[in-house]
């Protein structure tokens, strides 16, 4: 009779090590060594029968623990279920995301300035280090995982306070642990390129408009009119709702709000769609504000956050006088992103913010007086993002605030040369047997089961 083993308990000192008895993947694939019969992972497949020897363990009568032949009983996080022979539960993540990943990975712990991580290659700089590729290197995998995930396969996770997660790529972010995921510091997932460039999207999320390129993404915002000396704002880009609309002038209509892009469970996983462009006149293209990023957090032990995860849109440029004799309109603001965090146990401290809230929209510029100011980026706070304003006393239309915290996105104010739409606000899921948020979340995070098996 073949014995029959289980994760060990995880502790502080956690040391990852996979063997039989987890399930098979969904493609009946198994931590190296082991062969998946009949849906469950073990040393050597069967010859028929049960998938194990009654005798070699059971789970036991409350369902907490796991029996083995020999040994002490395993405590079952998730309980001890019954289906394909007895086993510790395993949560199933979302988005076809494959829990061995993890085999053959490492602790990864981050301390001090900023770590960047390429959602698309792979590669990793800053506190830690990883070559570009697929694969395990330097202790920790990287998949790509379709549609358009860029999957981190770690042994567990710890950001401290003093450490900044950051990303570059065009993928959302899987950050896959089979032990705890704690974040005392900041992951930052926020468009902008982190002031470098409005435009520019989180990963996973869609482009503002920019000269020529009209915003991308399902909730794209429609860039406006322009009409003899008149031009309409851009609209703000959507994200788990609606973005803010546009404002008019006289002769040139607003640009369309960008429509709700973002499933409310975070699947499948993507981020904000970028705001539209206002109508340029004579001058210079102002920018929309590209999206927030997605991003899923998920561990087979536990998740605590005392520290922030912002995944915001950023704010529209303001209508430009450069270059012409007609100013342009305000563009919309970038709709935030998507967070989905997901474990037996998710825990948001007193002092945690997570927030995917939407950017300001731009105001009106005026060739006689100056140019109108650019929406405010997405916070990290329950404030929403403030529209920028058209320029004083030429007529123009201010931008719309972002959504945020219990604020949809406002449209953007009529005039000769109008604002822009505010972004919309994402999305905050959090999966979990025992969830505990005592933080603050913007939006209000909304809750769900696991799935186990």
């Amino acid at each position: 009779m073949r014995a029959l083993y289980l994760l060990a308990c995880l502790t502080a000192c956690y040391n990852p090590t996979l063997l039989d008895g987890t399930k098979c993947s969904a493609s009946g694939l198994c931590p190296s060594g082991l062969v998946c019969d009949r849906g469950v992972c073990v040393r050597e497949a069967g010859d028929g029968g049960l998938p194990f020897d009654a005798a070699c363990g059971a789970c036991s009568a409350d369902g907490t623990e796991f029996i083995p032949c020999a040994g002490p009983p395993v405590p079952c996080t998730m309980g001890c279920t019954t289906a394909g022979g007895d086993h510790c539960a395993w949560l199933v993540p979302a988005n076809g995301v494959d829990p061995t990943l993890t085999t053959g990975t490492t602790a990864v712990v981050l301390s001090g300035g900023i770590t960047t991580f390429d959602t698309g290659s792979g590669a990793i700089i800053g506190a830690i280090t990883r070559a570009a590729g697929t694969g395990v290197a330097s202790g920790i995998g990287y998949y790509q995982v379709s549609p358009g995930l860029g999957v981190f396969a770690m042994g567990s996770l710890l950001v401290l306070g003093n450490a900044e997660v950051r990303f570059t790529g065009a993928r959302a972010v899987v950050f896959l642990a089979e032990g705890p995921i704690q974040v005392s510091g900041r992951i930052d997932l926020s468009a902008g390129c982190y002031g470098a460039d409005r435009s520019c999207p989180g990963p996973g999320g869609a482009a503002g408009a920019t000269l020529g390129m009209p915003a991308s993404g399902g909730g794209a915002g429609a860039n406006g009119a322009s009409v003899a000396n008149e031009d309409g704002g851009g609209g703000g880009g959507g994200g788990g709702e609606a973005g803010g609309g546009a404002g008019s002038s006289p002769t040139a209509s607003g640009g369309a709000a960008g429509a709700a892009c973002l499933s409310p469970t975070g699947v499948p996983l993507r981020g904000g769609g970028g705001g539209g462009a206002g109508g340029p006149g004579t001058v210079t293209f102002a920018p929309g504000g590209g999206g927030g990023g997605g991003i899923q957090m998920t561990s087979q032990t536990a998740i605590s956050i005392t520290g922030t995860i912002l995944s915001a849109g950023a704010g529209g440029g303001g209508g430009s006088t450069t270059g012409g004799t007609n100013a342009g309109a305000g563009s919309g603001g970038g709709g935030g992103g998507a967070i989905l965090l997901e474990a037996p146990s998710v825990v948001a401290g007193p002092a945690a913010m997570i927030a995917a809230n939407g950017g300001g929209g731009g105001g009106g510029g005026n060739v006689n007086i100056g140019p109108g100011t650019s929406g405010a980026d997405g916070s990290a706070t329950r404030t929403p993002a403030t529209g920028g304003t058209g320029t004083a006393d030429g007529g123009s239309g201010s931008g719309g605030n972002g959504g945020a915290g219990t604020s949809a996105p406002a449209a953007g104010s009529a005039g000769v040369n109008a604002g822009g739409g505010g972004g919309a606000r994402g999305v905050i899921r959090v999966r979990a047997t025992s969830p505990s948020l005592a933080g603050t979340s913007s939006p209000t995070a909304t809750t769900g089961p696991i799935e186990t098996r």
